[in-house]
């Protein structure tokens, strides 16, 4: 008889999050970069810009995807 497996072997890696499809799902996407950026404006500027681009990129997607959305350009 094999042996039983109570515990799962844990995924090797990062686990990527869905992609966003909706407007608020961009929105947050965004946010989530910002306030990472943030977080690291007065220790690493590099990399606090490095997230402010990545924000920046999640609107541009949204506005592609959903070209008549206010807060998406606002924000951005």
């Amino acid at each position: 008889m094999p042996p039983k497996k109570f515990l799962k072997p844990k995924p090797k890696g990062k686990i990527k999050p869905p992609e966003p499809e909706t407007e608020n799902d961009f929105l947050e996407a965004a946010d989530e970069f910002e306030q990472a950026a943030g977080k690291w404006r007065a220790g690493d500027a590099a990399k606090a810009v490095r997230f402010f681009n990545r924000a920046i990129d999640a609107y541009n997607e949204g506005l592609k995807r959903h070209p008549q959305s206010f807060d998406l350009a606002y924000n951005k």
